[in-house]
């Protein structure tokens, strides 16, 4: 569980990232 809300976390950063 832990796990995978840290990889959705980190590809949300990275859409962020990619939207800026």
């Amino acid at each position: 569980m832990v796990c995978l809300a840290v990889v959705l976390l980190i590809n949300l950063s990275i859409s962020l990232c990619s939207i800026c």
